[in-house]
């Protein structure tokens, strides 16, 4: 039997379809079907749907393959649109880890392995994140963007020129700003940013009035945007926000607007409830760093590989090569008193992060570590536009290492070179942990915040074993920030010697 419903959504989540299946497996091409309407009628093109529809189909046969299982086929789908995007999920009570695992027969032949379901899914959706509930079964939720008009790679004739002399009023972003916020990320990117949202005025109007999108804008007389900075809150009501660093329109840079953006945002967040925002600050040039750091914030990390090499600033020059970013936070309000269990190895600089980012935590003796038992459990999200992971260890069991080299391996073969792995700096098992982990050619990156303010993450870096690895073209603003960069390239090159 296949039934219809529907599911209310979270906090920025509009109520979604939901489809039960329990025919098996001949009912998938008509919950594609579904998918596909469903998908249209929230906002994606006939493409796009297309698109999501045909990633679902893919993983619904691959999920219902199992003829031994007696719930092979049988399934659950929720479709719902969030700002901005149109997200899935898949719950199913098929082979678990099957996006790790080397199953043999494949009955569709488009999809051979699960590294290349992987590789097929992230060509065609923006987001992939999947995680096995033990006896509550499987999750895989799949995220497309809403986008409007079709983007091109070439890029048109320049618009009208702006008088960089003119003045600018900085204020909050309202919708009508919409058209002009896009414009200035072309004037500043071409279409090289990541973000793909970014360039269609609709989904940067549904993410703002959604409340996820908070932003501020430096605007001309007749109302052109040369500069804008945005706090991510998502859920609206998180408490940790994600602050962009401000994206100036070139011919405006060195006017001090900047600074500017980032005091209206921080006004903004003192009349708020966060208790803090991270913002990830490029290394091809020392600016977004130093306004960072000129509004009290400090280095967390330094992740290496993280902006894809075809992404450039104008007037900055074409990278031929990926580019890192240094993770900066600003405390809002004071951190709460907290166990650390440092690696050994590591000590050191972590605690010079916590005294640069003012968190309190206290770190325990190195002898009181604690060995891992049981199973594993991690966490993982991919971001098909950078083409990188993030695995989030929530249970340190004592399969870490075989566990984290599938999920490395099935990465890897599909199309998904680089892998962040975050450990929690609560638990006395992350020093053996970061052994372990450092053994299958993670290195060091840096603190990073687990969401909601409720504890901090040791994050580790795993990058494409060809790609080249230099500290030349790093560009840092502080002290911290040169010791962080070498610190972390000497990490690196231990790992890979």
């Amino acid at each position: 039997m296949t039934t219809v419903d529907s599911a209310a959504g979270g906090d920025s989540t509009e109520a979604g379809l939901v489809l039960v299946n329990e025919a098996g497996a001949g009912m998938i091409p008509a919950v594609a079907s579904a998918i596909r309407e469903a998908a249209a009628c929230y906002g994606l093109t006939a493409h796009g749907a297309d698109e999501l529809s045909e990633a679902c189909e893919a993983l619904l046969r691959r999920v219902s393959a199992d003829p031994e299982s007696p719930e092979a086929g049988q399934f659950r789908v929720t479709v719902s649109r969030a700002p901005g995007r149109v997200v899935v999920q898949i719950d199913d009570h098929g082979v678990p880890y099957e996006l790790a695992d080397d199953a043999a027969n494949d009955p569709q032949a488009a999809v051979h392995a699960p590294a290349q379901l992987l590789d097929f899914m992230h060509e065609r959706v923006d987001r992939i994140d999947y995680l096995y509930r033990g006896r509550e079964g499987n999750r895989i939720e799949l995220t497309k963007r809403i986008a409007g008009v079709e983007t091109s790679d070439e890029e048109p004739v320049h618009p009208r020129e702006l008088d960089p002399e003119q003045p600018v009023e900085v204020r909050p972003m309202v919708a009508a700003d919409s058209i002009p916020f896009v414009r200035n990320v072309y004037r500043s990117f071409g279409y090289t940013y990541t973000g793909e949202w970014a360039y269609h005025a609709e989904a940067v109007t549904q993410q703002l009035e959604a409340g996820v999108l908070n932003a501020w804008v430096a605007a001309t007389a007749d109302g052109a945007v040369v500069g804008h900075a945005a706090i991510e809150r998502d859920p609206p009501s998180a408490r940790l926000g994600e602050g962009g660093a401000a994206v100036v329109d070139p011919a405006f840079r060195h006017h001090g607007i900047s600074v500017e953006l980032g005091r209206a945002a921080l006004e903004w967040t003192q009349q708020q409830e966060l208790v803090g925002l991270f913002a990830y600050a490029t290394t091809r040039h020392a600016q977004s760093q130093k306004t960072c750091r000129d509004l009290g914030g400090s280095e967390l990390g330094l992740l290496l590989g993280y902006i894809p090499a075809r992404v450039r600033l104008r007037s900055i020059g074409e990278a031929d090569e990926s580019t890192g970013v240094l993770v900066m936070y600003l405390g809002l309000r004071p951190d709460p008193d907290h166990d650390v269990h440092p690696p050994t190895q590591h000590r050191e600089m972590l605690r010079r992060i916590y005294e640069g980012c003012k968190l309190n935590g206290n770190f325990v003796k190195d002898g009181e570590r604690r060995e891992p038992s049981g199973p594993t459990r991690v966490d993982v999200s991919v971001e098909a536009a950078r083409a990188l992971a993030r695995l989030e260890v929530t249970r340190i069991g004592s399969d870490l290492t075989e566990a984290t080299r599938l999920q490395l391996e099935r990465l890897e073969r599909g199309g998904i070179p680089t892998a962040y792995v975050d450990l929690p700096l609560s638990r006395p098992e992350t020093p053996s942990a970061c052994d372990e982990l450092e053994r299958l050619g993670f290195f060091f990156a840096g603190v990073f915040p687990s969401g909601e303010g409720s504890g901090w993450l040791l994050r580790l870096q795993h990058l494409d074993a060809h790609g080249e690895l230099r500290g030349d073209d790093i560009e840092v603003a502080s002290e911290l920030g040169a010791d962080l960069r070498d610190y972390v390239l000497t990490c690196a090159g231990a790992e890979r010697s």
